[in-house]
């Protein structure tokens, strides 16, 4: 699977669910791209937590700096390729025509990956 079309299935769900159930329509995709951005630094975290290379020791700086540093790195991306590149509403065309089983099934794989995203990242940088 491409991992593009993960994280935008992400983004979109992050989105999609935010405006719906908080009424924040207009944020919405400033959410989306937030939320996925720390979800993929996580990601980063636990793979060099993994291989025993942590990015805090190699940099020798603040872990909170690095922290603040990625996110808004990944942010600044993801908001140029979820504006630019390929929008809210064009993920909302592609997936809007799903079937209700194909949505369920999707949705709950989206909540599987972030959980599945932070027990990892919490189980390596506690052990």
């Amino acid at each position: 699977m491409n991992p593009m079309i993960l994280f935008d299935y992400v983004y979109y769900t992050i989105a999609y669910l935010y405006a719906n159930n908080f009424g924040y329509k207009a944020e919405k995709e400033y959410i989306g791209v937030v939320f996925l951005s720390l979800i993929q630094f996580f990601n980063i975290l636990t793979i060099f937590e993994m291989l025993n290379a942590s990015i805090f020791d190699l940099l020798k700086i603040n872990p909170l700096i690095i922290t603040l540093l990625g996110c808004l790195l990944l942010s600044l991306l993801n908001i140029v390729r979820y504006k630019k590149i390929i929008t809210y509403n064009e993920l909302s065309n592609r997936w809007d025509t799903e079937g209700n089983r194909s949505v369920l099934a999707k949705k709950i794989g989206v909540v599987f990956y972030i959980i599945l995203t932070v027990v990892l990242f919490i189980y390596t940088i506690a052990g």
